[in-house]
């Protein structure tokens, strides 16, 4: 039969019964157990966003201090404009930041991992080192650096020639240049430590899926609410392979918070693990009794 593994005090889901298709699990398990689960990760990823978020607004702040400071010096916006990247330099603040980051991923992969562990008793100790996990890491730590900054230095650029079209001072400038940076203390902040602690949840709880060697499958589940994009709401219940993408809005992905802006962006989807296995099993949560619920 197939063993759905749920978390939250969380309560196993069992059946005794073997499904007549693949889909028969995810189309026969309660609403209420999904949500449950869906919950649990929500929670989750609020507590591991605050790191991130703190993180995210202390580099931009610094990045506002040294480009008005760089801006001061210039003292014409002639200067301003033939000093170029002097001014804001992306590819300079991406080497900065993947060193800064770093640690912050790392410790919500291994946060996410060891909720994952816990919540659907998977018996292992998350390897950080395994080739799959940093090569993600590096790959992803890359990609904020770089998206980020290169969205900066496009937003400032566009407010330095703004300025000059408009015969502004070095002053007024300055003043473009932090409204630039109180919308990246802000809402950008908050969206972007959002959707990378969403993407490196996601992704730990996809790893610790592969190293435990029981579970087979991943299901996709979606925050059921009318803040949810469509096709994500489609991809609710999804059942694949764990080496499989999802089909999810026309683009192949591996787990939640992966894939195209569309996709990723602020996203609130999670996983949680299918295990089929030849014997009814009954697993218990944090050393509780688990409570039957399908």
């Amino acid at each position: 039969g197939d063993q759905w593994w749920a978390s939250i005090a969380l309560a196993p889901i069992g059946s005794t019964e073997a499904p007549p298709t693949e889909m028969s699990l995810a189309k026969g398990l309660p609403d209420a157990a999904l949500d449950r689960i869906a919950n649990f990760h929500a929670k989750a990823q609020d507590v591991s966003s605050r790191s991130f978020l703190r993180l995210q607004k202390t580099l931009f702040a610094e990045q506002e201090r040294e480009t008005l400071i760089h801006l001061r010096e210039a003292k014409s916006i002639e200067l301003v404009l033939k000093q170029g990247d002097r001014l804001f330099d992306p590819a300079e603040w991406a080497r900065r930041w993947q060193s800064r980051g770093r640690p912050v991923y790392v410790q919500v992969l291994l946060e996410a991992a060891q909720s994952e562990i816990n919540a659907f008793d998977l018996g292992i100790a998350f390897d950080l080192t395994a080739p799959p996990v940093r090569s993600w890491l590096q790959d992803r730590i890359a990609l904020w650096s770089t998206l980020v900054n290169e969205e900066t230095g496009r937003l400032i650029a566009q407010e330095v020639a703004a300025g000059r079209e408009a015969g502004e001072s070095i002053p007024q400038i300055q003043t473009r240049i932090s409204n630039v940076f109180a919308v990246a203390q802000g809402y950008r902040a908050e969206r972007i430590a959002r959707t990378e602690t969403q993407g490196a949840s996601n992704r730990a709880a996809l790893e610790a899926y592969q190293q435990s060697e029981v579970v087979q499958e991943k299901r996709w589940l979606s925050t059921l609410d009318e803040r949810t994009r469509p096709f994500h709401l489609e991809a609710h219940g999804q059942t694949v392979p764990l080496d499989q993408p999802f089909e999810v809005g026309g683009e192949l992905i591996m787990h939640p918070g992966e894939g195209s802006p569309g996709n990723s962006i602020n996203c609130r989807c999670s996983l949680a693990p299918v295990v089929r296995t030849g014997r009814r099993a009954i697993i218990s949560h944090n050393g509780r009794e688990p409570s039957r619920v399908a």
